[in-house]
């Protein structure tokens, strides 16, 4: 399976960019501070629209380590 992690912030031109010039993907995770949750909400209603199943997971901007946490937590998650 081909799943896709991604940060978001305020601009979701990169993102969205992104993921249409990689093939495949079957699930996409997006991380996101509180501050940007809108434009996760956005990227996400795209990408249900083509039928891409999309998950929203909330960090904390200034920790690193909760980043780290969260792709982690999803890797475990999807084996």
């Amino acid at each position: 399976m081909h799943i896709h992690i991604a940060t978001i912030g305020e601009r979701t031109e990169a993102v969205l960019n992104g993921l249409k010039l990689i093939p495949g993907i079957e699930k996409v995770y997006l991380l996101y501070s509180s501050k940007y949750k809108q434009s996760a909400v956005t990227v996400q209603e795209y990408l249900l629209k083509g039928d891409t199943p999309c998950y929203l997971k909330a960090v904390d901007e200034y920790d690193f380590q909760s980043t780290s946490n969260m792709i982690l937590k999803i890797v475990e998650d999807e084996r």
